[in-house]
C-alpha cells in the first residue's frame, strides 16, 4: 500500500494525486480500518414488529432494493401515506426504488440509531 492506495488498484508504484484516493473507501491508515461493503453502520434489525403501529413506532424502517439502494424512513411518515395499521409485507410491494425505478423492495424495521456521544467521563 502505498499512501493508503491498495495495490490492487494496478498503478505499477506509480501514485495518484491525494484527491483522487482521499475516499473512505481506500483510505486505511495505522488507525482506521478498511471500510465494510456496506455504506450504513449495522443496525439492530426488530423481527417482532409487523405493523407500523407496533412498538409505539418507536423504530425506522429500512426499505432496501436489490440494486443496493437503501433508505431509512420514518414510521410516522408511512403510515400518513399507507395507515397505520398496514403490515410490512403490504407495504413492501408499494416502495419503488429511486434508482432503478423497480417496485422489488425489502422493508424491515430496525432500532432507531443510538446518539454517538463522548462517553461518560
Amino acid at each position: 500500500m502505498q499512501h493508503g492506495v491498495p495495490q490492487e488498484l494496478g498503478l505499477g508504484g506509480k501514485t495518484l494525486p491525494r484527491h483522487l484516493y482521499r475516499s473512505a473507501r481506500y483510505h486505511v491508515t495505522a488507525w482506521t480500518r478498511a471500510a465494510s461493503c456496506t455504506h450504513h453502520a449495522p443496525v439492530r434489525v426488530l423481527p417482532h414488529i409487523t405493523k407500523l403501529d407496533d412498538a409505539l413506532g418507536d423504530f425506522v424502517v429500512r426499505v432496501t432494493c436489490p440494486c443496493g439502494t437503501s433508505r431509512h424512513i420514518e414510521p410516522e411518515a408511512l403510515a400518513r401515506i399507507a395507515g397505520r395499521s398496514v403490515t410490512l409485507a403490504k407495504l413492501a410491494p408499494r416502495m419503488r426504488c429511486s434508482n432503478c425505478g423497480k417496485k422489488v423492495a425489502e422493508v424491515v424495521a430496525v432500532a432507531r440509531p443510538r446518539p454517538r456521544s463522548g462517553g461518560r467521563r
